[in-house]
């Protein structure tokens, strides 16, 4: 028995920039295995492009009492509660990673998907991708399984890196249980093809990327995905991820 199986064939909804707060998620992860709030940004800049109410300064304390709140506030939906921020600074990403863990949440999430450039810039988001940087990522990584006592599940770039096995890889070994990839759900995507090849590398995986119907979300699950995680469809409908989930049960019952 997995640590994980409560999540098995599950539907997740991810997170989403502007939008994936705790009320939304409430709303819209309705029946759901899990719900992602964020991603979030800790950073003392006064224009960070991004969305201003995702942004929060190094201070922590009001995004402290936010994700005390906004993890109240999603656990409606009844699914298990992650969390994704991150700052330049991994101290603050870890601080504000344990701020989640104390306001309840059960997860939280690691972004090496971003291409913002503050990231970038510094050899983070997407770049931690690379082989070159897999030094950083690996002491990074072990700060926060150091420091944090919910899993961390990282999401990572694997469409346009020739490095992404080696990455699932060096992160499984460290003990990284649960991995994200985005990887289109189309029949012809190279990303499912991609998906495959990293399914026995660690624990949990979760793909997504598209999902609109069944048949795209069975087709990353069979892939290899332990569970699938749906974005736009699910902000379009509300109840979308609770229909999505009783029709995957239904087939793998």
């Amino acid at each position: 028995m997995s640590r994980f199986d409560d999540l098995q064939n599950g539907v997740v909804l991810a997170e989403l920039a502007g939008y994936g707060n705790g009320y939304y998620c409430a709303k819209h992860g309705k029946g759901a295995a899990m719900v992602i709030l964020g991603s979030y940004i800790i950073d003392d800049a006064d224009n960070v492009p991004y969305p201003v109410e995702f942004v929060f300064k190094s201070d922590m304390e009001d995004y402290k009492r936010y994700i005390a709140e906004h993890v109240l506030a999603a656990a409606l939906s009844g699914a298990k509660i992650c969390v994704s921020s991150l700052s330049t600074d991994t101290n603050k990403t870890i601080e504000s990673f344990i701020a989640a863990q104390n306001a309840g949440a059960d997860y939280v999430s690691y972004c090496a998907y971003s291409e913002m450039e503050m990231f970038t810039s510094k050899g983070l988001g997407v770049e931690l991708c690379k082989k070159h940087n897999h030094p950083t990522l690996k002491t990074l990584a072990r700060q926060i399984l150091d420091n944090v006592n919910i899993p961390c599940i990282f999401k990572l770039e694997i469409l346009h890196s020739p490095d992404a096995t080696r990455t699932v890889e060096l992160l499984a070994d460290l003990g990284v249980a649960m991995i994200h990839v985005v990887t289109g759900s189309q029949p012809d995507s190279d990303g499912l093809k991609i998906l495959s090849e990293l399914a026995d590398k660690c624990e949990f995986l979760i793909g997504g990327g598209g999902v609109t119907d069944v048949k795209g979300a069975r087709r990353i699950l069979s892939a290899g995905a332990n569970a699938v995680s749906v974005g736009k469809a699910a902000m379009k409908d509300p109840c979308f991820l609770q229909n999505l989930q009783t029709q995957l049960f239904s087939s793998s019952g």
